[in-house]
């Protein structure tokens, strides 16, 4: 769960170095962050700005971190493509 006054869950918070995101895709943390990520992008209707923001992070760091798992960059594309929003590179 998410802490809107604090940026994302407690999870999140400890994977946080400023605004970079710190995890490996092979860590046992990366699916849940990814998908609370994922969450939150769906949430706020593919708004990049309000979610990394929502998170204490950046829109490239969301970026890379969704990268890290190439089915989840594919999909957050198709669901910006839906939304007549430009794909993410």
């Amino acid at each position: 769960m998410r802490d809107q006054e604090t940026g994302g869950s407690p999870l999140w918070r400890t994977r946080l170095r400023g605004a970079r995101i710190d995890v490996s895709e092979t860590h046992d943390d990366f699916p849940q962050l990814l998908a609370e990520s994922l969450d939150l992008h769906q949430q706020l209707d593919g708004r990049l700005p309000e979610v990394a923001a929502a998170l204490g992070t950046t829109v490239s760091q969301l970026t890379k971190l969704w990268k890290k798992a190439p089915e989840a960059l594919l999909l957050v594309n198709e669901d910006r493509t839906r939304r007549g929003l430009r794909p993410l590179e």
